[in-house]
This record gives structure tokens, C-alpha cells and sequence, in this order.
């Protein structure tokens, strides 16, 4: 830990949001995935609903940050950009929104 950072709880500077959407058949949700390593979110293939097999997707707001709990390990944690504001993820995707200024 570098000197001068505090070590905190994620639960200290966020709140957990789910933003569930059932999905429907022949709708597309554009999917997020997150890179390792601190590496930022990507945009992955559009989802389409009978195709895919998830019943529920999570909306993903600008602003949120995101991890995969897969591959946490390899640092895969990041804040979706504008560019990602409507996309989705699935269940092994925590979202939270930022509630302390010193992130």
C-alpha cells in the first residue's frame, strides 16, 4: 500500500445498485466486460434476448463502478464511462455508485 492511501472497506465509499432488467426475446442489450489489471471496461458483443442465455441482465449507469468477480484476482475492476451508460452486465458484475469524494 502506497503511503499516503487509506485503506478502506469498499462498503466504506459505495453503494451497492442493482439495476435488473428481465430480458426479452429478440431485444439486444449491449454487453460490458471489464479488463484486467485495472485496464478499464470494454464493450463486448450485443446480447439479443432468446439467444443469450441469462433471464436477467443489469443496467450499467456512467459513473458506476464494476468488477468481475471471476477474475477480480487479475484486478478487473473499473468505472463505466459515458460510453457505457445503458449497457448491461450480468450477475458475476457487482455495480455500486460512488458515495465518498476521496475516490
Amino acid at each position: 500500500m502506497s503511503s499516503g492511501w487509506d485503506q478502506v472497506t469498499l462498503g466504506e465509499v459505495t453503494d451497492q445498485v442493482r439495476r435488473p432488467v428481465e430480458v426479452a426475446p429478440l431485444l439486444e442489450y449491449p454487453l460490458l466486460g471489464v479488463r484486467w489489471y485495472g485496464n478499464g471496461p470494454f464493450q463486448r458483443e450485443v446480447g439479443v434476448g432468446g439467444v443469450m442465455k441469462a433471464k436477467r441482465v443489469f443496467q450499467v449507469q456512467s459513473g458506476d463502478f464494476i468488477y468481475n468477480r471471476l477474475f477480480a484476482w487479475k484486478g478487473s475492476f473499473a468505472e463505466a464511462l459515458r460510453s457505457d451508460h445503458g449497457c448491461f452486465v450480468s450477475n458475476e458484475f457487482p455495480t455500486f455508485r460512488i458515495t465518498d469524494s476521496r475516490i
